[in-house]
């Protein structure tokens, strides 16, 4: 056998098995007297006797197919690890072919071996894997109810039948709601495009787009895909009812939207709470497992798996007491094996049964407590600090981290036990810990890594940072130091800014928040005034993972300890990414949290920045007499001490919410007095360009658009030549000015302001295709109609490429419109994803002006009742918002539904009196 197959063996052995166990394993083979008098003598260090146990059973040639499975019937949890060795070491069974990639070293894993009552499930998952119409399959349980343990099973039974022609198999855990306001899915994205072979750096290209590469990815052979705990990136129960379950992070809703849509394999998510957005696949690619309590048989033949005795009824009651959870369940067996004999009737001292909340939170925690008292009394000390140090994370404890913690000097009253345990004694403690469920096994990449469920990481955690706050803090200075030393001074990955990211946490708990914010989150994440982690990664949930560190309680009261200017910074920089992940109402309340901050520094120039946002999220929103007041605001505070661009801005953003709200007095001078600026600002660029352009270009196009849907019969245009001229020198200017602000456009300007003007320059050459087809000039009629589809397409493409779903429907709108005009058949599609993001946002102006478009549309093809009901709910929106932009084609659609409603009318009675006369007697009513 060659030296990477024998490497391989002696890894897994060392994590199966001590010193010891090694010798009693070459004892118990055949002739096993003389081969352990070639091992080395006691004094030797365990990596010796692997290696020569290793080079001992090769040479007498035992290193066989029964040899692997002697190991899997001796660690039957360890069954995974050891057939992907075996297939590994002698290759797969004859016509069996394995995984190309595979990764399970981030599932957690089932924290008893003891597994009952679920082999209906294991049938659902084998029907699921087996059948191609299915692509995800969601498991849906309460914490503790056994997701994990379930898929973890069923991986073992897969793997063991070759994993059934699986291409790729990769699993990620998110931790379920540990942290569930700042969790994310950027490091598994990041992290899967690695494990999947496209290793290139795509700095700019966020959420939407990455998750369309990884599924692209996931797409080009069988894969077999486990995300594990994704209730950490929903909205959770508190969450209002439109929002409750529905996906926080766009990364992760656009990656299984893109596999429900279509995927040669599976997906299977587990959570607590069922993700609304993938309601429209549950009837045919999306179906869902509610995993169900044990009932009291299953639970328990479980508990006396664990090692309870007592009558059944006893053990029933039991499981009825516990709710059939079966983590819970697990705890109590074995807390009654270790503790109470085995004795279920000494249950009550648990004090469980009379527990005034029925949640398994609360029943866990009581186990969890009684657990802590008992390694005192027993004591068992060593097993206690152990669960307290995995307490101090919010994630696994990596091996490197833990020997930090394992180091001198000792934290008193938490990790002396840790330095006066031998080796043999540390993983005794930890082998005990994991038969009793309270720890799962470590991965195959860190098998010096710690791990427990969260209810349990949480549970002690907590009880050393109550019992011993001292050394809660001492702990967590240490991890600070440690990540630290371990980070590069200014990371360019994700992967390599993890260590930062954990520094700012510990130190957070250490109480250097301070320090943690100056030093670390501002000059070696973001970078200063960069904003790195946003700008150049795209990473807005793991910057909001970071921020949240600086909030005594999020999302409105930063740290006390903190500097002012670093608390204004905190909100400010927490309202952008809650915008930028369309968490509209959480980024209001905190960016007016943040302008209040600015305001009292006197921060003039932020307070402006915070205050336009504002007003563009107040116009997201629909609340234009709020965008209006916002904008006024922040014009106020540009001009008390903004810099020049800052004032530009400002006053465009104002007119903007001005012309929505349809109050067009003070457009033309604003507009000019932005321009004058801009001259004086940058005489080299005179005109508006960015975003300020588009504004303008905006104001200027709804001018034109509504003269041509003035103009019914586009016909009579030529005839009008005042209105020709009109809509043709606007189309000419904001074609110049679109083409003027791509040319000006700098590097930091980003992709919204490029797929503005392109969305600018769209919407002009759809009106200049109108007016040349109205001409009979085909020829340039069908150049721009050519251009226009092309600059729309790319508008959007860009768009989506950014993740700008507050931004999209503009482009998906405008196209649909041009689709109505040409008679394409996509004019449905474009408008049904633009309702579908206005809806979810909410944004109130885009679904009106998405009800406007449908009434047209239906209008066009024959059905003005139809399409009047479209007109009343675009009409509602106006009055409630106040969007009174459209009061114009509000009534100009009416005008026009009220004259085909007429028609048809006529051509009825029309109909009727060219009938033949009637007896009335026989003659049918008229409808």
């Amino acid at each position: 056998m060659d030296g990477p197959a024998l490497h391989s063996i002696e890894a897994l052995l060392r994590t199966l098995f001590d010193d010891d166990g090694l010798r009693r394993l070459v004892r118990h083979q055949r002739g096993g007297a003389s081969l352990s008098a070639e091992l080395p003598g006691d004094d030797a260090s365990p990596a010796e006797v692997a290696f020569k146990v290793v080079e001992v059973l090769d040479r007498r040639g035992r290193l066989d197919s029964a040899f692997f499975n002697a190991l899997a019937a001796a660690r039957p949890h360890r069954r995974q690890e050891i057939e992907a060795v075996k297939v590994r070491v002698l290759g797969p069974a004859e016509g069996v072919v394995m995984p190309s990639v595979c990764d399970l070293s981030r599932l957690p894993r089932p924290l008893s071996p003891h597994f009952r009552g679920r082999d209906a499930e294991l049938d659902l998952l084998d029907r699921s894997w087996t059948d191609s119409r299915t692509h995800v399959l969601t498991i849906v349980a309460e914490g503790g109810a056994g997701k994990s343990a379930l898929v973890s099973r069923w991986l073992t039974h897969v793997s063991e039948r070759g994993w059934d022609g699986a291409q790729a198999v990769l699993a990620w855990s998110f931790g379920g709601w540990s942290d569930s306001e700042t969790s994310s899915a950027e490091l598994f994205t990041d992290e899967a495009l690695r494990f999947l072979g496209d290793g290139q750096a795509h700095p700019h290209a966020t959420t939407r787009a990455q998750a369309l590469r990884l599924a692209a990815l996931l797409r080009s052979r069988r894969t077999l895909l486990i995300l594990d705990g994704i209730d950490s990136l929903q909205h959770g129960p508190g969450a209002p009812g439109h929002r409750r379950g529905r996906f926080r992070d766009p990364l992760l809703q656009a990656l299984v939207d893109a596999l429900a849509a279509g995927f040669d394999g599976l997906c299977i998510l587990t959570t607590r709470l069922f993700p609304t957005d993938l309601q429209a696949w549950t009837a045919t690619t999306a179906p869902v497992l509610d995993l169900k309590r044990l009932s009291p048989r299953a639970g328990t033949a479980l508990l006396r798996d664990l090692g309870t005795h007592g009558s059944d009824e006893e053990h029933h009651q039991a499981v009825r007491d516990l709710d059939g959870n079966a983590f819970a369940l697990t705890l109590l067996g074995t807390f009654i094996h270790n503790a109470k004999k085995g004795d279920l009737r000494r249950r009550d001292e648990l004090d469980l049964i009379h527990a005034a909340q029925r949640v398994a939170g609360a029943e866990v925690q009581r186990l969890l407590d009684a657990y802590d008292n008992w390694f005192d009394a027993a004591a068992c000390r060593l097993e206690r600090d152990i669960l307290r140090v995995v307490g101090l994370f919010d994630r696994p404890a990596d091996g490197p981290a833990v020997a930090a913690l394992r180091q001198a000097p000792a934290i008193s009253g938490l990790t002396e036990s840790l330095l006066q345990a031998s080796e043999d004694d540390w993983q005794w403690a930890l082998s005990s810990l994991r038969r009793s469920g309270l720890m799962i096994e470590p991965p195959t990449a860190d098998p010096d890594s710690l791990n427990a469920h969260a209810l349990v990481r949480a549970g002690f955690g907590e009880r050393l940072r109550t019992s011993n706050p001292a050394a809660w803090r001492t702990a967590h200075l240490r991890l600070y130091e440690h990540y630290l030393s371990a980070a590069s001074w200014q990371p360019n990955t994700l992967s390599e800014m993890m260590p930062l990211l954990h520094a700012v946490h510990h130190g957070c708990q250490a109480g250097r928040r301070k320090e943690a914010f100056e030093q670390v989150y501002l000059w070696r994440i973001q970078r200063g005034g960069e904003g790195f982690l946003w700008s150049r990664l795209g990473a807005f949930s793991v910057e909001l993972s970071a921020l949240g560190r600086f909030f005594d309680r999020r999302w409105d009261r930063p740290a006390a300890d903190l500097e002012p200017t670093a608390q204004a910074r905190v909100l400010s920089d927490t309202g952008f990414a809650l915008y930028a992940l369309t968490r509209f109402g959480p980024a209001q309340r905190v960016l007016e949290a943040g302008l209040a901050h600015y305001e009292g520094l006197q921060d003039w120039n932020n307070a402006a920045k915070v205050a336009c946002s504002l007003s563009n999220l107040a116009q997201t929103l629909g609340q234009l007499r709020q965008a209006i007041h916002w904008g006024r605001v922040a014009v106020q505070f540009a001009h008390q001490g903004g810099a020049v661009p800052r004032r530009i801005n400002a006053i465009t953003i104002l007119a903007d919410a001005l012309h929505q709200a349809g109050l067009d007095d003070e457009l033309a001078s604003l507009f000019q007095e932005a321009e004058g600026l801009q001259i004086q600002h940058q005489h080299e660029h005179p005109l508006l360009h960015g975003k300020a352009g588009y504004r303008y270009c905006d104001l200027l196009l709804g001018r034109a658009e509504w003269l041509v849907e003035e103009t019914v019969d586009l016909a009579h245009i030529p005839a009008k030549p005042a209105v020709r001229a009109a809509l043709v020198q606007i189309c000419r200017e904001v074609l110049a000015r679109a083409a003027y602000s791509l040319a000006v456009a700098a590097p930091g300007d980003g992709p919204v302001a490029q797929a503005l003007d392109l969305l600018a320059s769209g919407r002009a050459h759809t009106l200049l295709w109108l007016l040349t087809q109205a001409d009979g000039d085909e020829t340039s009629a069908e150049a721009y109609l050519e251009q226009a589809e092309l600059e729309l397409a790319s508008a959007i493409a860009t768009l989506r490429r950014a993740d700008r779903r507050d931004q999209l429907p503009r482009g998906l709108l405008a196209r649909a419109a041009l689709h109505r005009l040409s008679g394409a058949a996509h004019a449905d599609t474009d408008l049904d994803q633009a309702q579908a993001l206005a809806a979810n946002g909410p944004m109130p102006l885009f679904m009106c002006d998405a009800h406007l478009e449908q009434a047209r549309l239906r209008l066009s093809r024959g059905y003005p009742d139809a399409a009047r009901t479209d007109l009343v709910r675009a009409e509602a929106l106006v009055r409630e918002t106040a969007y009174l932009r459209r009061r114009r084609a509000l009534n100009t659609l009416s005008g026009r539904i009220d004259e085909a409603v007429l028609d048809e009318r006529l051509r009825l009675d029309e109909s009727w009196s060219e009938l033949p006369s009637r007896d009335p007697k026989t003659a049918p009513d008229r409808p």
